[in-house]
């Protein structure tokens, strides 16, 4: 990409995808599923501030996405 690509692409509204209607009904796991990031660094706490909101509520700790598909 080059340069001013970049810099339009970092201008984009971002919109991210929304979960389909029956995953509300899903129920959360019983045991927390901890998924590890690109360096297999895990988190532990439901506390952690890296954690991704969404995934918390189904008892599953991975970080926050932070990757954009537009």
């Amino acid at each position: 990409m080059t340069e001013a690509e970049m810099n339009e692409l970092a201008t984009r509204e971002k919109k991210c995808e929304a979960a389909p209607p029956w995953e509300s009904q899903v129920p959360p796991l019983e045991e927390t599923l901890r998924i590890p990031h690109e360096d297999n660094e895990v988190i532990e706490s439901m506390d952690d501030v890296r954690a991704e909101p969404h995934f918390k509520e189904k008892n599953i700790l991975i970080w926050r996405p932070h990757i954009y598909f537009i």
